[in-house]
C-alpha cells in the first residue's frame, strides 16, 4: 500500500510540475506533442482557446496536433476535428511509458480522406489505421523529434 501511495504523490508533483512548464490545459498528452511540434517547426503556440489550430509558423502554415497514447498497437482513434481551418494535422503517438512511436505531418486534404463525420460530437475523427500511417503523402517526423 505505501508503494502505492508513493506512486500516486510522485504522479500528481510530475503532473503539477508538466501542467506548470507547459502551462494551457490539463490534458498532458495533447500540450506535451503541441510542446514537441512547436519545437520541431519553430512555430508559434496559438492560445488554447483558437478554434482550429494548435501552432502557426513563420511562413503562415496552421497546424492542428491530435495526441494519444497507445497500449498494444498504433490503430486509436485521434481526439475530434471540428473546424479543417488549418494546413497540416500533426499526429503524434506514445506508447504508456512516453515514447513516442509515430509522428506524421499529414496534409489537410489527406486528413479529410480518412476522417468519419460524427454526427452527435459535431466533427470528424480519424483513426490510426495502418493505411492512414502508411500513407506515402505523410511526412514521417518520427525520428527527427525522438
Amino acid at each position: 500500500m505505501n508503494n502505492l501511495k508513493q506512486a500516486w504523490k510522485n504522479y500528481n508533483i510530475s503532473a503539477n510540475i508538466l501542467k506548470k512548464e507547459l502551462g494551457r490545459t490539463s490534458n498532458l498528452v495533447g500540450e506535451y506533442a503541441e510542446y514537441i511540434i512547436c519545437e520541431y517547426l519553430s512555430g508559434e503556440l496559438l492560445t488554447a482557446s483558437h478554434q482550429s489550430a494548435d501552432i502557426e509558423t513563420k511562413d503562415g502554415l496552421f497546424y492542428q496536433v491530435k495526441a494519444r497514447k497507445t497500449t498494444k498497437s498504433a490503430t486509436t482513434q485521434l481526439g475530434i476535428i471540428r473546424s479543417w481551418n488549418f494546413d497540416f494535422l500533426a499526429v503524434v503517438l506514445f506508447t504508456q511509458d512516453g515514447e513516442i512511436i509515430k509522428a506524421l505531418l499529414t496534409p489537410k486534404d489527406v486528413a479529410k480522406e480518412y476522417a468519419k463525420k460524427k454526427g452527435y460530437e459535431n466533427g470528424f475523427v480519424i483513426s490510426t489505421t495502418k493505411k492512414f500511417l502508411e500513407d506515402q503523402r505523410n511526412i514521417d517526423i518520427t525520428n527527427k523529434i525522438k
